[in-house]
């Protein structure tokens, strides 16, 4: 193996880490994650921190009534204080 296919190796590999890695942060803050899959492998550097920097989508989530800490809309009780939603 020559070092021209080692090095394109390792660049198809870091590109398909990067597609990976941007789609489950898109998945986990509930972005569309083809988009984020084809922006990792346009700009496999780019991608994944941006989408990382994003806040969550607020289509999905709302402030806690009693700590505002984000919490997914349809829990019952905050992650954060563990308390009751307030009907």
């Amino acid at each position: 193996m020559g070092s021209y296919d080692v090095l394109f190796l390792s660049g198809v590999v870091s590109v398909v880490l990067s597609v990976v890695t941007a789609v489950d942060i898109a998945r986990d803050r509930r972005r569309p994650a083809w988009a984020w899959g084809l922006a990792g492998l346009l700009a496999p550097l780019v991608a994944p921190v941006l989408v990382w920097l994003m806040p969550p989508n607020p289509r999905y989530y709302e402030d806690c009534p009693h700590c505002r800490m984000l919490m997914h809309k349809s829990a019952s009780a905050c992650p954060h204080c563990t308390r009751e939603r307030s009907a």
